[in-house]
């Protein structure tokens, strides 16, 4: 009862609390009255119509400073001002007014007078009238309502600073406004006055046309929810510009769940829109960027999660941006050290560790989600905030795989160079050695013609020297590429002879795909004899249980960057292609190299030769090679720009042929000089010899003063430690600019050897050389 008593208006009150204390009267229970009005926060007073006071409660002895002892001792002109009272008495309460508060000056017990505001009630209990005051201080009434004033303008303030609207409105689809604040100047243009009401328009018509569908349906989602809206759209002010605004909202219902409208708070999010846009553009523009750099990358956050990643870095690693977003690094970008196999020290750890841009390893190489791999270099760098915070990592890497096969290339062709060098010394010592012991063999047999056992017996030792002869040969092929004497001409014929001879008594088969219009190439068959030869018996010995081996020669015209190396032009292209046990990836890179082998016998020279042949005539060698599955090799050889069909004229055994003249020979090695001289004698010539270049002029020209000048000379190339043949032969011209000469040498490898008529040379013979190519060679230049 108390606490409806306490929730009741001040009028309400009253009669309630009459009611009640005429029940209590009534029924004797007066002692129930005081623990009643003591609960009640006013100041109550009841008192007879003669002005006697009954009884107060506390608040009323608190506001008035009496004791409740002294309530019997005074009347309520000690209360009350004694004019004002004496007129309420006589005219009022006859009347029974409580409808208004009377304003009445009240008297405190010190004499003090105040403002009090008093609602009074007339109630009559057994013919008994007595008369209930209520009581409040003006002042602080006074005090409350500054206080709410002060309130509602703070309140009021507020809102109308607020960078948007504050608003109430109902729930139509006009948005029809009950309050919005004064922000609505600001961002509409209109005064919150023209649109209350819809008094000059309705909010409605201010938002963009192509919104106003979306703002309804999600408002109304919304409540059906009963939940706040987040709206973001367009409005147009009343000078026509668009803005963009934000507007958070909520129904507000009753507690019987009635909609009674709607309220919320609207925003003026142009500028932010704005930026939006340009910070949308600026990544646009940085994706654009990204998108044209040639390199991968792949920024982190601090976690080492995937933030974004550029094309090339999707198309090396993978994954698409859509999938790689927000996963570890470590997932995207695996990189194995390409020598132990083993997963590199993540990148993102390296730079937070040292704080400062690092490079990846050498070596490393990067696993794709297809399980691709590919060589990789470049670094990682830390991306810091203002203050220097590292916030994340930025990774960049290229693919190097073709650098690195070029580099491979290159070291390779230094290697082949620097063992060259080491080659042809043993190559043109070891044929200085054998040209005497093939000369004297040579006339040995020519001596013991009769003698059909020990013919025999030279003949093998002959044999036997040539093979020797064979292998000085590829110790100069593989580094420089040998005795080069070009002619042009189709590689057809020799292609299949060769191959057929090589396979010839094996188990393997063996198809030949050429087209019968090959362009021609210029090259030296010899050489290109010993490629297809090599080639052939490497495919032998790939498959020592049978197989078959696919040739095929075609033409070629190659205009784009896809294979290392290799210029622009038309070339002959010829596969040879083996159904063998393969070549494991660790040694793929390696068989090129001089001396490698995996065979027991190998001497690892056949397939250096055949690079160094394929390099010297200015083409390119290339490998595929799955295990279990076979070898391809891919030979590409340049077209020739004379289009005329050399005739191949190539030395052929036959009988040696013997001659007249005066021959000089100049040679280092005395050995030979004594060999030659014995051989060119048997042939049916005169010989001198000489030792250096010196020697050689200063008897020619002593011969030239006789009158008995030497039919031919043969100069020896190399002479440590004095003139060779080239600086003899151009003394020589100078002397006698029509000298027959022959030039020899043990470097078959040397431009010289190849190019011989360029420096005035007649004619050319190789070291260890049998008497029948010596017998030839002379016969044909003293015919000149």
């Amino acid at each position: 009862m108390i606490i409806i008593l306490l929730s009741l208006s001040s009028f309400l009150f009253i009669i309630v609390l009459i009611l009640i204390i005429y029940n209590l009267i009534i029924t004797k229970k007066y002692k129930y009255f005081q623990s009643i009005i003591e609960t009640i926060p006013e100041a109550v007073l009841i008192f007879t119509e003669n002005g006697k006071i009954v009884d107060g409660n506390n608040s009323f002895l608190k506001m008035f400073k009496y004791h409740s002892k002294e309530l019997h001792d005074i009347s309520v002109k000690n209360i009350f001002e004694e004019n004002n009272i004496s007129d309420f008495l006589k005219n009022s309460i006859s009347k029974q007014e409580i409808n208004k508060a009377f304003h009445l000056t009240g008297k405190k017990k010190s004499g003090e007078q105040f403002f009090i505001d008093v609602k009074f009630k007339k109630m009559k209990i057994r013919k008994i009238s007595y008369i209930l005051a209520a009581i409040s201080d003006v002042a602080e009434n006074k005090a409350i309502e500054k206080k709410l004033r002060e309130s509602q303008r703070l309140l009021s303030t507020l809102i109308s600073n607020l960078p948007g609207i504050a608003y109430l409105s109902h729930n139509d689809e006009n948005r029809s406004k009950i309050f919005i604040s004064e922000g609505c100047y600001e961002l509409t243009g209109y005064n919150p006055s023209d649109i209350i009401d819809n008094k000059k328009i309705n909010f409605a018509e201010l938002i963009h046309p192509d919104d106003r569908k979306y703002v309804w349906n999600e408002v109304q989602r919304a409540i059906s929810e009963k939940r706040a809206f987040l709206l973001t759209y367009r409005i147009k002010n009343a000078q026509g510009q668009e803005k963009w605004v934000w507007e958070k909202g909520r129904a507000i219902f009753t507690s019987e769940k009635k909609l009674l409208g709607l309220g919320g708070f609207i925003a003026d999010i142009t500028e932010y829109k704005h930026l939006e846009e340009a910070l949308a553009t600026e990544k646009e523009r940085l994706a654009v960027t990204l998108r044209s750099i040639a390199d991968g990358v792949i920024t982190t956050d601090i976690k080492g999660k995937v933030i974004l990643i550029n094309n090339v870095a999707e198309k090396l690693t993978g994954w698409a941006y859509e999938k790689a977003q927000n996963k570890d690094l470590n997932k995207v970008f695996c990189v194995i050290n390409e020598k132990t196999r083993k997963v590199c020290k993540n990148p993102f750890e390296k730079v937070l560790e040292s704080g400062r841009i690092i490079d990846i390893a050498n070596h490393s190489v990067l696993i794709s989600k297809d399980g691709t791999e590919r060589q990789i270099e470049d670094s990682g760098a830390p991306i810091k905030d203002k203050n220097n915070n590292i916030i994340g990592v930025v990774i960049v890497f290229r693919d190097v795989t073709e650098k690195y096969k070029m580099e491979e290339k290159i070291a390779k062709i230094l290697k082949l160079e620097s063992l060259g060098i080491l080659a042809g010394g043993i190559a043109h010592d070891f044929n200085n050695i054998l040209t005497p012991i093939l000369g004297n063999i040579n006339l040995a047999k020519m001596y013991s013609d009769k003698n059909k056992e020990l013919y025999g017996l030279l003949s093998e030792a002959e044999k036997a020297i040539h093979n020797m002869k064979g292998l000085t040969d590829q110790l100069l092929t593989f580094a420089k590429g040998g005795t080069t004497i070009k002619k042009t001409g189709s590689v057809k014929k020799i292609l299949q002879e060769n191959v057929s001879f090589s396979l010839r008594g094996s188990n393997i088969k063996y198809n030949f795909l050429v087209n019968n219009n090959l362009w021609l190439i210029d090259f030296d068959e010899g050489q290109m004899s010993q490629v297809f030869n090599n080639l052939a018996i490497n495919a032998r010995q790939a498959m020592p249980k049978g197989g078959c081996l696919s040739i095929s020669a075609d033409n070629f015209f190659y205009d784009n960057t896809s294979i290392p190396f290799l210029k622009k032009g038309k070339y002959v292209k010829i596969i040879f292609e083996d159904q063998g046990r393969g070549i494991h990836k660790e040694y793929i890179s390696k068989i090129f190299d001089p001396f490698f082998t995996t065979k027991k016998r190998g001497r690892g020279l056949g397939l250096a030769s055949v690079y160094s042949i394929i390099k010297k005539h200015d083409g390119l060698i290339d490998v595929e090679s799955k295990v279990k599955e076979g070898t391809r090799f891919f030979i590409y050889l340049p077209a020739s720009i004379d289009r005329k069909n050399s005739d191949f004229d190539f030395i052929k055994k036959e009988i040696f042929i013997k001659g007249k003249g005066r021959i000089l020979y100049m040679d280092d090695e005395l050995a030979i000089r004594e060999m030659l001289k014995k051989t060119l004698e048997f042939l049916g010539y005169e010989v001198e010899s000489t030792k250096d270049g010196l020697e050689t002029i200063e008897k020619y020209k002593i011969a030239i003063k006789n009158n008995k000048p030497y039919d031919c000379v043969i100069l020896d190339l190399t002479i440590p430690g004095g003139m060779g043949g080239k600086e003899t032969m151009a003394k020589l011209l100078k002397i006698d600019p029509k000298v027959n000469t022959i030039v020899s040498s043990g470097y078959s490898n040397d431009p010289i050897i190849g190019n011989y008529k360029k420096y005035g040379f007649k004619g050319v013979v190789t070291k260890p050389f049998k008497i029948e190519e010596l017998s030839k060679i002379l016969n044909t230049v003293l015919k000149k």
